[in-house]
């Protein structure tokens, strides 16, 4: 027996040696494409958001860094939860218990906020925990990639009960979502619904070309919604604005104007760290909505364009990882995060510029939010889980036709 106990215990050894062989070589192929955007846009909004928040909080009373501090420990809290999930096996995620459970907790957690919620700026969707607040629509933004996900792979299995019993929820959801009232929430999950549908095919390598085109019609679409769609006043005046915001410069019109008067002043170089003007009472929430403007005015429109580029190589390389994916789970989960973060840096950068009305929606990884932050490293680390997946998939494959020749 102790001659058997001691070769089991080496045989356990050997495996968990084996196990933490295999997390090291995980590590040491990240996808640096990912990882490299994502870390130099989480530390630039670190160091934004202290130099957007910190004369409001001087005017309050309260230490300059706080607002940083905060953003700081968040993304602590992120690169650990990327490391967890990435040393994960991505068949976990596909896990329908696991998948749905998660969906109905969100579910409650927005039932929740509609009920017992903080109203902040006139929507109530905030959970006030010590410390800081939690947005659940970042989370059901997250659950719902998820299941749209799983549900594109394997709809040919569902019943048709199952399928109605899906989209029940998913509408419910929506429904919490515009009953807080968030409507720039609303639109972020729609088109991620929208987006993925689009993509939705035999071959998962046409989503990119589908994926483009969707997006070209519904920007062209926001420009004739006025004249085409019946809508009150207010509603009209936003989308006016929006085109014309001069016209309307005392009233609605004042915060787009000095964010075009911030991404004026900076110029190619910047004003210097530190140095904006309309961070000054000029433009309200300039850490989060309008963090942008503040950082062109500060650094530049060279260094804004660098921003927005890091943005968008993190967009293609997730979806490009998504469109090479052998697995259609994987693939539609890529698809999906990629999405999530282009419509929030769309909406964003659109609503600064006049392209689109001013929602609300923050810059994904710069602005302030701990709630989005967490969500969307979260989405990072998937996005990393499945590239190492596919590429190991990919080597194995190769390694078995080989031996087959040689055979």
């Amino acid at each position: 027996m102790s001659i058997i106990s001691k070769e089991e215990k080496k045989e356990e050894e050997t495996k968990k040696h084996q196990h933490k062989q295999k997390i090291r070589d995980k590590f040491l192929r990240v996808d640096w494409f990912i990882l490299l955007p994502y870390l130099i846009l989480s530390v630039t909004g670190v160091i934004m958001v202290y130099s957007a928040s910190s004369y409001r909080l001087l005017q309050e009373g309260l230490p300059m860094w706080s607002s940083a501090s905060k953003q700081l420990i968040f993304f602590i809290l992120s690169l650990i939860l990327i490391g967890v999930i990435y040393t994960m096996k991505i068949k976990v995620f596909r896990d329908s218990r696991l998948v749905n459970y998660f969906f109905y907790f969100v579910l409650v957690l927005l039932v929740y906020v509609l009920l017992f919620g903080q109203r902040i700026n006139g929507a109530k969707g905030w959970i006030s925990l010590p410390g800081f607040q939690f947005q659940p629509l970042e989370l059901f933004k997250l659950a719902l990639v998820i299941m749209m996900a799983r549900y594109l792979t394997y709809r040919q299995f569902w019943t048709f009960a199952r399928k109605w019993h899906f989209w029940f929820f998913t509408f419910f959801g929506l429904l919490l979502i515009r009953l807080q009232p968030d409507n720039g929430g609303v639109v972020i999950c729609a088109l991620l619904i929208l987006a993925l549908l689009v993509c939705n095919g035999e071959s998962p390598k046409i989503s990119g070309a589908a994926t483009l085109l969707f997006y070209v019609v519904a920007v062209l679409g926001i420009f004739f919604l006025p004249y085409i769609l019946p809508m009150q006043e207010y509603q009209k005046a936003r989308f006016l604005v929006a085109q014309h915001p001069f016209d309307y410069a005392r009233g609605e019109g004042h915060q787009l104007i000095n964010s075009y008067y911030a991404l004026s002043n900076g110029g190619w170089f910047g004003t210097g760290l530190g140095n904006s003007i309309e961070k000054k009472g000029f433009l309200p929430e300039a850490q989060t909505d309008f963090i942008f403007s503040i950082t062109v005015e500060e650094l530049g429109m060279f260094f804004g364009l660098f921003i927005i580029g890091l943005l968008l190589l993190l967009v293609l390389r997730i979806l490009y990882i998504g469109i090479k994916a052998q697995s259609r789970f994987n693939s539609y989960l890529c698809i999906g995060i990629s999405m999530m973060i282009f419509i929030q840096m769309f909406i964003n950068l659109g609503g600064l510029v006049g392209i689109i009305p001013l929602t609300g929606v923050t810059l994904p990884f710069i602005s302030q939010g701990g709630s989005s932050l967490i969500v969307l490293s979260i989405g990072v680390g998937l996005a990393l889980n499945v590239s190492a997946t596919e590429r190991d998939y990919r080597l194995s494959t190769k390694k078995r036709r080989r031996l087959k020749i040689f055979e």
